[in-house]
């Protein structure tokens, strides 16, 4: 989403297509040029938007399922590009969250998972052994472990682990709608990317 920013196209436009290697090595037309960065974008488009289709029919709610004929509606009757990229900026801004809070809990979950396994073997321990060496160790590991219980709770609530796979779909769908005008407004070919989207996703 990054590279089709504004600021990007306009670099990619000013300064990188007028260069003299891409004039060199590729071509100097840059009709040319940016209907071959648009295929690329094209394809990236195709695998993502090909994902969303198949999220969207595992979802429980029916109305995820068939994702391919609501982007062939959606390239009939196509959304205001305004409307469409502040949303679509404000899914991703939330996306990119829940997976930051998601990776710092699956590193939580690990730590977790070595802190219940030393406390384990420490109660294993302590059984073995007499009443006077017990406690000490025991004590500490049981606040390390109850510690990092609440963590793990706290980064469950604000990661993607506490969200069904429905709620994330409508995310998705925004951002490839979005994807799509985008790379037909840098290109000027409308409703060229949904004719491989629809192919990807038959």
């Amino acid at each position: 989403m990054h590279s089709l920013s504004r600021r990007s196209i306009r670099q990619l436009k000013d300064v990188v297509l007028p260069s003299e290697g891409v004039q060199l090595l590729v071509s100097n037309d840059m009709d040319e040029l940016l209907s071959i960065v648009a295929d690329d974008k094209r394809k990236e488009l195709q695998i993502f938007a090909g994902e969303v289709v198949r999220f969207g029919s595992q979802c429980k709610d029916p109305q995820w399922h068939n994702l391919d004929r609501f982007f062939e509606k959606y390239r009939r009757e196509p959304t205001p590009q305004r409307q469409l990229r502040e949303e679509a900026e404000l899914m991703m801004e939330q996306l990119m969250t829940l997976v930051q809070y998601t990776a710092e809990l699956y590193h939580e979950l690990h730590t977790l998972d070595k802190i219940e396994q030393d406390y384990q073997h420490k109660h294993l321990e302590n059984g073995k052994s007499n009443a006077s060496q017990k406690g000490n160790g025991l004590t500490i590991l049981a606040a390390e472990l109850k510690s990092q219980k609440k963590i793990v709770s706290n980064l469950k609530k604000k990661s993607l682990w506490s969200r069904s796979l429905e709620e994330v779909m409508d995310k998705l769908v925004d951002i490839a709608l979005f994807l799509n005008r985008e790379i037909d407004n840098m290109s000027g070919s409308a409703g060229m990317s949904w004719v491989i989207l629809k192919s990807c996703c038959v």
